[in-house]
């Protein structure tokens, strides 16, 4: 019976001849998934720390998974007070930086399943309907990096870019994250470059290149 279900999962496949089991291509398929997430943590690391040595602040590595933000790597701020969040700890992909950065890029039928699942307020910033969540993913889209402005917590801003993988697609994010007293608005905006460089940065050394960039913009 394990067999069967394991089969029927696409984990084993059975030769009608023989009635032997091997390995199937689910397999494979989750170890190149693996991969590219083991890809992304060692590229970015350099770039997390380079983030947190320029800002100051907590840079953070993020994939989007199962609707929800996932936490995998981040560099810790050394100020007193910073901002905290734990490596395997998931988040909202609507209210937060590294999510929003992500939930930008996904397929209409991924955000139609976050938005059907319910956008629940965590401040009074928290965009808690489909129209304007929307229209903040567009200017996501459009500049190439997320704002969250005390969305998902009272005192606490980041701003988050894209990582793409050699065929462009986003896999990935990096953001920078703090307590609004050190994270102004004006300082929020003097980080963009840098977070905005370090995803590139991690883009490239994934294999995109402005040529993939280019033909999506023809696409």
């Amino acid at each position: 019976r394990l067999a069967t279900t394991l089969t029927l999962a696409g984990v084993l496949e059975q030769n009608p001849e023989t009635g032997k089991y091997r390995l199937g291509l689910a397999l494979f398929e989750l170890g190149a998934l693996v991969r590219r997430k083991m890809d992304v943590w060692s590229e970015a690391r350099p770039q997390l720390q380079s983030l947190r040595e320029q800002t100051g602040e907590t840079a953070q590595l993020a994939i989007f998974d199962h609707l929800s933000v996932l936490y995998i790597h981040k560099m810790e701020s050394r100020q007193a007070v910073r901002m905290a969040s734990n490596v395997g700890s998931r988040g909202p992909a609507y209210c937060t930086g590294v999510g929003k950065a992500l939930l930008a890029f996904q397929p209409p039928e991924v955000l139609q399943q976050v938005l059907a699942a319910g956008l629940a307020r965590y401040t009074p910033n928290t965009m808690t309907t489909a129209v304007a969540l929307e229209a903040d993913l567009a200017a996501v889209r459009s500049r190439g990096y997320a704002i969250d402005n005390e969305e998902m917590e009272i005192g606490l801003r980041c701003v988050a870019a894209p990582i793409r993988d050699h065929a462009g697609r986003v896999i990935a994010s990096i953001g920078v994250a703090g307590p609004v007293q050190r994270m102004t608005k004006k300082f929020l905006q003097t980080c963009v470059p840098s977070v905005v460089g370090a995803a590139d940065q991690v883009s490239r050394r994934l294999g995109y290149s402005t040529l993939v960039a280019h033909l999506e913009l023809v696409d």
